[in-house]
């Protein structure tokens, strides 16, 4: 947690005067926004935003320097009803949304029965879309003492539905914290225990298959310069999973005192299948296959020898260790003679 903050008057107690210290929102670049995408029944209700659907998250392999290969990824309840895709996309200095069609059979299930479902996009210029390098995923030995645990921060970006049921291509984020380390937790519709993180979410059901960030936060002058608001910012910053939903309490219906019925309220606890669920489906046989074939056909093109960079993987490495960013969004008017300098 940075240390930018400040005091607020806690009025709860009357009788004393006491001050609590209330960190800051950290600021969000907005590159980690637009790797999310929202999922829709039908071409139609993606062209219109229209209908209840779910969201996902853009993760990529780069392999090849300016090129990488793009994954689509959500809940496999998401992906069997919701296939098609509305992504962000940058054209010309400005952003847009893509549509891409489809069927549930486009789409990889977790050989295990968890809740996690990819599509791959095939070969992308990283120009082209915002996306969560894979190296960035939550593993399962960063679960230790001084590694990651309750309380540590954590944000969900997901869809946003107005009440006329209308999706914007701008998504929200939600807050929360690390509640508990992960366990087998029912899933009462899919009748399936699934290995999750809790997350105590500031949130609500209706955000399935929305990527969960941990993230940690450093001291930063928001405005740049020496006089301008001191705010947290994004720090480290990992993918740890990706959200199933939120386990209800339930509370008795009254009349009076006696009780005539039970009802499912969110708690605000939501489930998280963890990032390493996620890697296990990406680094199958066929997905490794996948991404070489694609990377050796872009070598042997023409287009390929241009692009190809030997160092491609030095520099992701560098780019792992950076606080400042998350997402690989190089500018769409790449200047060639500078070697496509991302």
């Amino acid at each position: 947690m940075g240390i930018a903050g400040r005091l607020v008057r806690d009025y709860s107690i009357p009788e004393a005067i006491l001050w609590r210290w209330e960190p800051p929102v950290p600021h969000i670049p907005p590159e980690l926004l637009e790797s999310s995408i929202f999922l829709y029944g039908s071409q139609r209700d993606a062209e219109s935003g229209a209908n209840w659907g779910g969201s996902g998250v853009l993760v990529g392999f780069g392999a090849i320097k300016s090129r990488v290969h793009l994954y689509a990824a959500t809940n496999t309840h998401v992906a069997e009803q919701c296939p098609v895709i509305r992504l962000i996309k940058h054209s010309k200095g400005s952003t847009e949304p893509y549509i891409l069609v489809g069927t549930a059979d486009d789409w990889w299930f977790h050989p295990d029965g968890d809740d996690l479902a990819i599509r791959s996009l095939g070969m992308w210029p990283d120009y082209a879309v915002s996306y969560v390098s894979h190296r960035l995923l939550i593993a399962r030995d960063n679960v230790r003492p001084f590694m990651l645990g309750p309380g540590d921060d954590c944000l969900m970006i997901g869809r946003y539905i107005n009440h006329d049921l209308q999706q914007f291509d701008r998504p929200t984020v939600r807050f929360g914290n690390i509640a508990m380390l992960p366990e087998r937790i029912y899933q009462e519709e899919r009748t399936f225990h699934q290995e999750s993180f809790l997350v105590d979410m500031r949130s609500h059901s209706g955000f399935s298959g929305s990527p969960v960030f941990v993230y940690y936060e450093e001291p930063r002058n928001r405005w740049g310069g020496s006089d301008g608001p001191v705010s947290g910012a994004m720090g480290k910053t990992w993918l740890l999973g990706i959200d199933w939903g939120h386990l209800p309490i339930w509370t008795d219906i009254r009349e009076g005192r006696q009780t005539v019925g039970r009802a499912a309220v969110s708690g605000g606890m939501a489930g998280v299948v963890p990032a390493w669920k996620l890697r296990e489906l990406l680094d199958e046989k066929e997905r490794k296959m996948e991404r070489s074939k694609a990377e050796e056909e872009l070598r042997d093109s023409p287009e390929g020898a241009a692009v190809l960079d030997a160092n491609t993987t030095d520099e992701f490495d560098r780019f792992n260790e950076l606080a400042k960013r998350l997402v690989a969004v190089p500018k769409r008017d790449m200047d060639q003679s500078r070697g496509n300098e991302s």
